[in-house]
């Protein structure tokens, strides 16, 4: 009989461990569906996790909630732990709010927990003015080498050339930039509003507090992001991510994109040299024939074009992508300013001496004397992005929280396109979910 006891305790003991074991709810992001977590739910809660589907067609942020507890039997699962890729991390936190008895803990990662800027952009324009200014310039240097080339003949064929080349372009941006944009561009979904900045959905979240302990991510991407992100974005390439668990192993699927910036940048500066080159050969060989000056100065426009923009893909296109993702946070930079003393006369500060000296009557710049000072000024600059979301929105304000944990660092070279399948989220999920101490053991399967 005492036998028999023992063996029904055991029993029983068994089973209520498994009754309070954790619950694992993968919710994918806007416009994505439930392949989105398939790799990592297969690695990490294979017959515990489930994977969760809905459409943002037509729904706000709360009705989504909805659908995805009703539609997903949630209110059957106890100890449930949540974890939401992107919009998701609001959907979760939205059950939090309504069902937060069944809810143990909460998992963001790329989640836009002040706001995504980047949806106000795509609703006004901002994403397609930036993809517009990158065609442009380009388009406009390839038409300058094309009149070069046309500039022998004369400027009557010069002109023909581009106006032809015109054409050509504009016809490529209408069947290239039109449809990658109209794929990108706002779809006017009622959830898509609800996340924007300022929105009465975010206004509304932004004072609510979190119920249960909740764990976020934050994801970097490195230079070049918008084309690392677009390479991602790809329909093929999206679905071989979600599918593929050893497909980003050394984190290198996003490459490709980065290379053909690398590449337009080189590309860019070679074409520029060599219309320099050509300007200054035609000069050195016939500088007493207008038509040699005319055709020279046909290449240095040509060049300036080419230098132009290798300049801003390599320099400007990154930061102009910050603005849109709302990248912006402020630090403290020590700018110095430098005084020249004059015949006793001080001349106004300039940063960083730029003062024309010579400009100043009577002012011998061999005897002038300086005085440099240095201030301390808050300037607005980048702080990181992964591509959609910056990197400060995806923490949590931990006010909001008795228990918001922030990841242990900023996940760096990951793009938002890939954080459900990157050995970086990899090896931090698995931290969490088969637990080495890293986080707290609440998370822990």
């Amino acid at each position: 009989m005492k036998k028999i006891f023992i063996f029904v305790s055991l029993l029983t003991f068994l089973f209520t461990v498994e009754i309070q074991a954790n619950n694992y709810v993968w919710i994918h992001g806007l416009n994505d569906d439930s392949y989105c977590w398939k790799v990592y739910n297969e690695a990490f809660t294979a017959g515990i996790g489930t994977k969760v589907d809905y459409s943002c067609r037509y729904y706000t942020l709360p009705q989504i909630a909805n659908s995805v507890w009703y539609g997903n039997y949630l209110s059957n699962k106890p100890n449930m732990i949540l974890i939401g890729h992107s919009l998701g991390g609001l959907v979760a936190r939205e059950l939090d709010a309504t069902h937060a008895g069944n809810i143990k803990g909460i998992i963001t990662i790329g989640t836009p927990h002040q706001g995504a800027p980047i949806e106000t952009q795509l609703a006004n324009g901002g994403v397609r003015q930036l993809a517009g200014k990158v065609y442009d310039k380009v388009t406009k240097s390839i038409k300058c080498s094309i009149v070069c080339r046309g500039g022998i003949l004369g400027a009557p064929v010069g002109a023909v050339t581009w106006i032809g080349a015109t054409i050509l372009a504009n016809s490529l941006k209408e069947k290239a930039l039109d449809n990658v944009m109209g794929s990108m561009e706002s779809r006017n979904q009622p959830c898509e509003g609800d996340i924007k900045p300022g929105s009465t959905y975010m206004n509304t979240i932004a004072s609510r507090k979190v119920n249960v302990p909740i764990l976020c991510f934050a994801a970097q991407e490195d230079r070049w992001a918008l084309a690392r992100l677009a390479y991602c974005s790809d329909s093929a390439h999206h679905a071989n991510l979600q599918r593929d668990a050893s497909l980003n192993a050394t984190g290198t699927y996003d490459q490709a994109g980065y290379n053909m910036m690398q590449a337009a940048v080189t590309t860019g500066y070679v074409l520029g040299s060599i219309h320099a080159g050509i300007a200054g050969a035609l000069i050195g060989g016939g500088w007493w024939n207008p038509y040699m000056w005319y055709l020279s100065g046909l290449n240095g426009v040509a060049s300036y074009n080419w230098f132009s923009t290798s300049y801003y893909l390599e320099n400007g296109l990154d930061y102009d992508h910050a603005v849109l993702v709302g990248d912006c946070g402020y630090e403290q930079r020590t700018v110095c300013y430098t005084k020249y003393i004059c015949d006793n006369t001080a001349l106004p500060y300039e940063p960083l001496g730029r003062q024309n000296i010579a400009a100043v009557p009577d002012c011998n710049i061999n005897t002038s004397s300086t005085v440099t000072e240095c201030h301390n000024v808050i300037v607005s600059v980048p702080v990181g992005n992964d591509g959609i979301v910056s990197t400060y929105t995806q923490l949590l304000d931990k006010t909001k929280g008795t228990n918001v944990i922030w990841g242990t660092s900023i996940i760096k070279g990951v793009n938002h396109m890939e954080e459900f399948n990157h050995y970086k989220t990899r090896a931090e999920f698995d931290k969490v979910i088969n637990g080495d101490g890293t986080y707290p053991p609440i998370f822990k399967k």
